[in-house]
């Protein structure tokens, strides 16, 4: 749990640093227009009925785009899909009859959409909030691949999943970008482990660190809140008013 509050201590502290008090509203948002396909890879910590909670791995890729807006907060539409492990040992329960189960790994994959908003801290540092939602498979055994004994029984893999993140974009050139992200992730499930055991469903977070490839996007050569495509003086000098032609 500590890393999930190391990697929002590091978020805030980032957008503070480079957050700005005044965005000019003259100029696009970095995203607009944009089409981002991003390639994320991390961790899982999840809390189940196991006692001693665990990290496993997961990847992430996404497509997203960016609408485009004057403003310093621009929204995005994603459509992403993971693969990952939830892992934890130490026995689920006192009872007898769990007393070889000692662990478990779970394979998930999910795929699913949602929206984010993209804050413009400035042209190359954007904190950003997502929600979403996607189909959840999972499919818990040991550690070692086996099945979980007791038998787990029979119940549906196959769930909806709600997720909210929190990260922050780089942008190192036009074209590329850095990400680092941390999320929750819920399933109304107590069974992520493979046991519903207690009063309270299994839940995961995540934190994901990826690279992201930019292509697209409105152009605006001279910085007068006109696209060149409608621009029609196109070298208009900086603080300078222009009508809706661009002159």
């Amino acid at each position: 749990m500590k890393l999930m509050y190391y990697i929002i201590i590091l978020i805030t502290i980032t957008t503070q640093i480079f957050a700005q008090s005044n965005y000019d509203e003259k100029i696009f948002h970095p995203y607009s227009g944009k089409f981002a396909l991003s390639i994320d890879g991390g961790v899982t910590y999840s809390r189940t009925d196991f006692k001693n909670d665990g990290l496993d791995l997961l990847t992430r890729a996404s497509l997203e785009f960016y609408i485009p807006t004057l403003s310093f907060g621009s929204i995005g539409f994603k459509a992403f899909g993971g693969l990952g492990y939830l892992t934890a040992d130490g026995s689920p329960s006192s009872n007898s009859e769990f007393i070889n189960t000692v662990d478990f790994r779970t394979l998930t994959y999910n795929f699913g959409g949602g929206v984010s908003y993209n804050y413009a801290a400035t042209t190359t540092v954007l904190p950003y909030l997502f929600g979403g939602i996607s189909y959840f498979y999972f499919d818990p055994k040991t550690k070692d691949g086996n099945e979980l004994q007791p038998a787990i029984g029979s119940f549906s893999p196959h769930k909806i999943m709600l997720t909210g993140e929190t990260g922050v974009k780089f942008l190192l050139s036009e074209n590329f970008g850095l990400n680092i992200a941390a999320g929750v992730n819920y399933i109304n499930s107590d069974l992520l482990d493979g046991y519903k055991l207690g009063t309270d469903n299994d839940i995961f977070f995540h934190a994901l660190g990826g690279l992201t490839y930019y292509f697209g996007g409105v152009k605006d050569t001279d910085g007068d809140g006109i696209r060149d495509k409608f621009d029609q003086c196109t070298e208009t000098p900086p603080m300078v008013t222009v009508d809706e032609v661009g002159c």
